[in-house]
């Protein structure tokens, strides 16, 4: 159960830094890392 929660907690994140780089640098580098 740890790993889900570590690899939740990764996942958050990642998507926290994600949105925060998209809105300073729009559509940027967003199309490439969305298709993965």
């Amino acid at each position: 159960m740890k790993c889900a929660e570590k690899l939740g907690i990764e996942i958050g994140l990642f998507v926290a830094l994600f949105t925060t780089y998209r809105e300073s640098q729009p559509g940027a580098a967003a199309p490439s890392l969305v298709e993965e």
